[in-house]
C-alpha cells in the first residue's frame, strides 16, 4: 500500500512536481516545437492584444472535456487566469484550426508501460497494441449535414451525422498510442494504414476481422519489417490465394500467401493460420481463425496465442472509457466538423493524461492498473486540478504534494475487484436481425473460458 512519505526522487519519477493541469499538459511538449508548430500552421497573424495564448486555448479545450458540467470560457479562464467570452472562445477556436490539436495529439500519445512493472502488458517481451475504430456523433446542424452524411443502420439512416477515428491503444494501460481522425469521411481501413508506420517496435498487434484482409497486412508486414512488430489477426471467412508450406503438430499452419499491397501489385508474405475455438460460460462455441506473424510454434503454441487473442476486447474497454465515462454517451459539443474534429483530440489527449495518473497510482500501490477504474480517476483527479486552480497562490508546495498523496491514496482505497468469471447471454429485448430475442432472463453464466484447436485446415 501507498507509504506516509516519498522521497524526493521516487516523487519525481512518478511526477508529482506536475501538480496542476497546466503543468501535467505541459511536461509532454517541447516550447520550441510547439512555438514553430504555431508559427507554421497559423492561418494569419496572431493579434498582439490577445488576452490568451494558442497553446492556452487548447490547454483549456482539453481541460473543459474534462469536466462534467460548466461553460468553456470557465475552463479556459481556470488553466489560464484569463478571463474571456463564449464567443471569444469559439471564434478563436475556429482560426486555431485542426493540425495543431493533432500535432499536440501525436506529442501526447504513447506508449506507456514498462515490462518490468507492467509485465501484462506484455507477451513475451512484445508490448499488447490494439487497432481498431470508432465513431462520434455529431448534432445534425447545416454545416455539419453539408460536409458529413448519416451512416445507415440495419433499418434506417442514423439519427446522427458520424466522424469515425482510428485509435492504436496499449491495452495493457487503455492509453491510446496513436489516433487518425476522418476530416473527409474515410473508411476505417483507409485510416488505418496511416497508422500503420507509426506502430512503436517491439510491439504484437491484435485487431479484429475488419483488418484480416491481405492488402492491410501486407502494408504493416512492410512496417514491422523494419519496425520489428508482429501481428496476430482474426481474419475473415473465405478463400486466399496462398500455398500451404507446413502443418505444425500444435494444429496451426504456415502459409505463403499473395497480398495487394496499397500501391495495387501483388507480394507475397508468409503468415501461420490457428483454427481454434472458444467454450464460452455456457457452452457457447465460438470459431476463431487467427493470422499471425509469430512463425515459430514451439515458442508461441497456437493454443497460448487464441487465449492471447481475447485481450483484445480491451480496447473495446478503453473506448468505453473515452465515449461513456470520460465524454459522458452524448453527441459531441461542437456544431462545425472542423471543431468536432478538435474535440475528438482534445478527449484523445485527456485520456492519455488520465491514463498516466491510473498508472502513477498503480505503481505506487503496487496493484495491476486495470484494477484502479477510470471513472475515480476521472472525478479525483479533475477535483484536485480545481482546487489547485483555486489556491495555486496560498497552498505550499509540501501541502501540494501531501494533497497529492492523499488524493493516490483514495484511489488505491477504491480498488475495483477482480473481474469474476462470469458474462451475460448475448440476447437483445428487440426481434432485430438475427440475434435471439430476450423472452426472460436467464442468469448469468458462470465458470472458465476453455480453448480448442481445431485441425479442420483445408489445403
Amino acid at each position: 500500500m501507498l507509504k506516509a512519505s516519498l522521497s524526493k526522487r521516487r516523487a519525481d519519477s512518478l511526477g508529482i512536481s506536475a501538480t496542476g493541469f497546466r503543468q501535467r499538459f505541459l511536461q509532454h511538449l517541447s516550447s520550441q516545437h510547439l512555438g514553430a508548430q504555431l508559427r507554421q500552421q497559423r492561418k494569419r497573424k496572431q493579434r498582439t492584444d490577445t488576452k490568451i495564448s494558442s497553446i492556452g486555448m487548447i490547454m483549456g479545450r482539453v481541460y473543459h472535456f474534462m469536466q462534467a458540467g460548466g461553460t468553456a470560457a470557465t475552463h479556459v479562464e481556470q488553466v489560464t487566469g484569463r478571463k474571456i467570452s463564449e464567443s471569444q472562445v469559439s471564434r478563436r477556436c475556429r482560426a486555431i484550426g485542426v493540425k495543431i490539436f493533432e500535432w499536440v495529439m501525436g506529442e501526447v500519445l504513447g506508449p506507456r508501460a514498462d515490462p518490468r512493472r507492467e509485465s501484462d502488458a506484455f507477451y513475451r517481451g512484445m508490448r499488447l497494441v490494439g487497432l481498431d475504430g470508432t465513431m462520434f456523433s455529431m448534432f445534425n446542424t447545416p454545416s455539419i449535414l453539408k460536409t458529413l452524411s448519416k451512416a445507415v443502420s440495419r433499418r434506417m439512416k442514423a439519427a446522427f451525422a458520424k466522424v469515425g477515428v482510428v485509435c492504436l491503444v496499449e491495452l495493457g494501460t487503455h492509453r491510446p498510442m496513436a489516433a487518425v481522425i476522418a476530416h473527409q469521411q474515410e473508411g476505417e481501413i483507409t485510416l488505418a494504414m496511416r497508422l500503420v508506420g507509426q506502430t512503436p517496435a517491439g510491439c504484437l498487434l491484435l485487431a479484429d476481422r475488419l483488418y484480416g484482409v491481405g492488402k492491410f497486412l501486407v502494408a504493416f508486414l512492410k512496417s514491422f519489417m523494419d519496425g520489428q512488430s508482429d501481428f496476430l489477426v482474426r481474419v475473415r471467412k473465405g478463400s486466399f490465394n496462398r500455398r500451404r508450406i507446413k502443418k505444425h503438430r500444435d494444429g496451426s499452419v504456415l502459409w505463403e500467401i499473395w497480398g495487394t499491397d496499397p500501391e495495387g501489385g501483388k507480394q507475397l508474405f508468409l503468415a501461420r493460420e490457428i483454427r481454434g475455438v472458444v467454450i464460452g460460460r455456457g457452452g457457447h462455441r465460438t470459431s476463431l481463425r487467427l493470422w499471425t506473424s509469430l512463425l515459430d510454434a514451439q515458442l508461441y503454441p497456437a493454443q497460448e496465442l487464441i487465449k492471447l487473442y481475447l485481450q483484445r476486447w480491451e480496447q473495446e474497454i478503453s473506448f468505453k472509457e473515452l465515449k461513456i465515462h470520460l465524454h459522458g454517451g452524448a453527441p459531441l459539443q461542437s456544431c462545425t466538423p472542423e471543431t468536432g474534429c478538435q474535440e475528438i483530440a482534445s478527449l484523445l489527449i485527456a485520456q492519455a493524461l488520465l491514463a498516466d495518473l491510473r498508472l502513477e497510482a498503480s505503481r505506487r500501490g503496487e496493484v495491476p492498473i486495470l484494477r484502479i477504474s477510470f471513472l475515480k480517476v476521472l472525478h479525483h483527479v479533475t477535483a484536485l486540478w480545481e482546487v489547485f486552480s483555486w489556491g495555486g497562490e496560498v497552498l505550499s508546495e509540501k501541502q501540494r504534494s501531501q494533497t497529492i498523496q492523499g488524493m493516490f491514496g483514495s484511489l488505491l482505497r477504491q480498488l475495483s475487484p477482480p473481474r469474476r468469471a462470469r458474462s451475460c447471454p448475448r440476447v437483445v429485448r428487440q426481434p432485430i436481425g438475427p440475434w435471439p430475442r430476450k423472452l426472460k432472463n436467464g442468469g448469468d453464466s458462470h465458470g472458465e473460458f476453455h480453448y480448442e484447436i481445431s485441425g479442420k485446415i483445408r489445403k
